[in-house]
């Protein structure tokens, strides 16, 4: 059992080189949108492979098969959103205060860990709770569970009792029992007698929303920035609602906002997408390269992504007056 989570980077950097599928390729349940997220221009000998959002790969006249064209899943784990121009988005937005240097959190939903619930974009006084413990044996008082893990842009259930993860989901068939086991690097895992056994130690999170794990997942890999600008008011930059939409990749430059968004639940969702700061325009670029302009409600920007979806906003924004910053704040305490 590999304790090495894919590097999606990697393996489609070895693909582009090849052109051509390669067997890691094969065990990707999203291979449609993976091939079209990274633009990777491959052969594939009269195939329409589709993935499980119904995007289609390759020849659509050709012989349809759907994804994963090998059943081997593979463990994956959030990538690192460097958040470029933060700095920059926060001096623009909420402006800069004096002071030295200080932490800011980023997830863009709350996020519950073991004693605290993190804010959405919050300033850090001393831990706020993000120290937390770790241990490597989980007593599992679930009969015949079922097993979600993270696989690259899919929730995956898995039926092996030993398994290479990020964050796994821990389901009872017969309730909405949840036992959510976290890391921010990939960890084996093995069920004996009654137990979870892991290679490293995680944090398990128990009585959980489905979501809480894959969001301690994201917010232990990418959860802290430190910023030499220290922002006037502690108001979220961004709030994203529901929480079944993840961030891969954010970019501030030039008064436009840009986020790769990624919708990890089999449902389509109404996404609403809320900022501290004003949105003069909104545009959905999809997979496919077609676009769509957005209608824009003053901080906010609402949008339907399908199911398991990745899409690309880009928002023009401005800041806000300075008494609205204020009420913002002060709603926040």
């Amino acid at each position: 059992m590999s304790l090495t989570a894919v590097d999606l980077d990697e393996m489609i950097k070895v693909a582009a080189d090849r052109k051509e599928l390669t067997e890691d390729l094969l065990r990707l349940e999203q291979l449609p949108q993976v091939a079209l997220y990274y633009g990777l221009k491959l052969s594939y000998q009269k195939l329409a492979i589709i993935g499980p959002d119904g995007t289609v790969l390759g020849d659509e006249s050709g012989r349809k098969i759907e994804s994963p064209l090998i059943d081997d899943p593979v463990g994956w784990e959030f990538p690192r959103v460097d958040f470029a121009g933060l700095e920059g988005l926060v001096g623009d937005t909420v402006g800069c205060a004096e002071g030295g240097t200080i932490g800011l959190t980023i997830n863009p939903w709350p996020v519950a860990l073991e004693k605290s619930t993190i804010r959405p974009f919050h300033l850090l006084k001393g831990d706020n709770g993000l120290s937390v413990e770790r241990v490597n044996e989980i007593e599992v008082e679930i009969l015949r569970p079922t097993l979600e893990i993270l696989t690259p842009f899919y929730r995956r259930v898995v039926r092996r009792k030993s398994f290479c993860c990020t964050s796994v989901v821990i389901v009872s068939p017969y309730s909405s029992e949840r036992l959510g086991l976290v890391s921010d690097r990939a960890f084996g895992f093995r069920e004996e007698d009654g137990k979870i056994i892991t290679s490293v130690p995680v944090l398990a999170l128990k009585g959980v929303s489905l979501w809480e794990p894959y969001k301690a997942s994201w917010f232990l890999k990418n959860g802290v920035k430190t910023l030499i600008c220290k922002p006037k008011y502690d108001v979220p930059l961004i709030k994203i609602v529901p929480d079944t939409v993840f961030p891969l990749k954010v970019v501030y430059e030039g008064k436009e906002l840009k986020l790769d968004l990624l919708n990890l639940d089999d449902r389509p969702h109404l996404v609403n997408v809320v900022g501290a700061f004003r949105i003069r325009n909104a545009k959905l670029t999809y997979l496919t390269g077609e676009e769509e302009s957005l209608l824009t409600e003053f901080d906010r920007v609402k949008f339907v992504m399908g199911r398991w979806k990745i899409v690309k906003l880009s928002l023009e924004i401005s800041k806000l007056i300075e008494a609205y910053l204020k009420k913002k704040s002060y709603l926040m305490k």
